[in-house]
């Protein structure tokens, strides 16, 4: 009989650390605000290198499951109970074109909700956040991994500011599992500098409580990724 199983993809290490300490915040009852232990000292808690614990506190603090205040330390974010998820098993039969529409179509839905929701609900401290975030983002276009997180950072800021917990979390399950593939969409899109400034022009609208100015804005950068993935020829530099 023929072997069809197709092997399972072994997990990064950091993926399995950012959920162990995920459950470690949770186990020991931390609230947002409390300090955690230092990278250090994490580092030797849970047995791993200081450059894998590093790579594992920025993947939560993109969730907002931590907030890393240099100089000051690291806690716990006010998202610390989001549901942090790993990559999936890679689905090597299915061509990436289609899973980058099929992720850009998945976000839209999900995106007109939580920035309508936003425009209204948006507190002083998610502004803040996403000023932030295009600040590091503006001085960080040639480095595609920071990028990559702040971007996604960025639009999970305003799931945040939207209020639901539901939408907030899918979201982030979402940009988790597909973090690779976000990444190929930056390239895809191929201007940064657009898309940058189109996120200074969603911010802006939440920022000014313009609900169908930030619903134009947020389709039209969304609908803008999805048209350069139909153009997009993977196999062509």
């Amino acid at each position: 009989m023929e072997n069809h199983i197709t092997p399972i993809t072994k997990l990064r290490l950091s993926d399995n650390l950012a959920q162990n300490i995920s459950k470690f915040i949770h186990n020991n009852h931390y609230s947002a605000g409390d300090r955690l232990p230092s990278i250090t000292d994490l580092s030797s808690m849970f047995g791993v290198g200081q450059p894998t614990m590093r790579e594992a506190i920025k993947k939560l603090e993109t969730y907002g499951v931590v907030n890393v205040k240099h100089g000051s330390g690291i806690f716990v974010g006010d998202n610390h109970n989001s549901l942090f998820v790993s990559n999936p098993i890679v689905l090597n039969k299915i061509p990436i074109k289609k899973i980058l529409k099929d992720l850009i179509d998945s976000r839209h839905t999900i995106e007109m909700q939580t920035i309508s929701l936003a425009s209204k609900n948006v507190q002083t401290k998610h502004l803040e956040r996403m000023d932030s975030f295009l600040k590091t983002a503006h001085e960080n276009m040639e480095d595609d991994d920071v990028l990559n997180r702040i971007n996604i950072s960025f639009h999970l800021e305003i799931a945040a500011a939207s209020g639901n917990v539901v939408l907030h979390q899918i979201l982030g399950v979402l940009l988790s599992l597909y973090r690779d593939e976000q990444k190929i969409l930056l390239n895809v899109y191929r201007s940064k500098e657009k898309d940058h400034q189109q996120h200074v022009k969603i911010f802006e609208a939440i920022r000014d409580r313009d609900k169908q100015l930030a619903l134009d804005r947020m389709k039209r950068h969304l609908s803008g990724v999805r048209r350069a993935i139909e153009k997009w020829h993977p196999n062509k530099n």
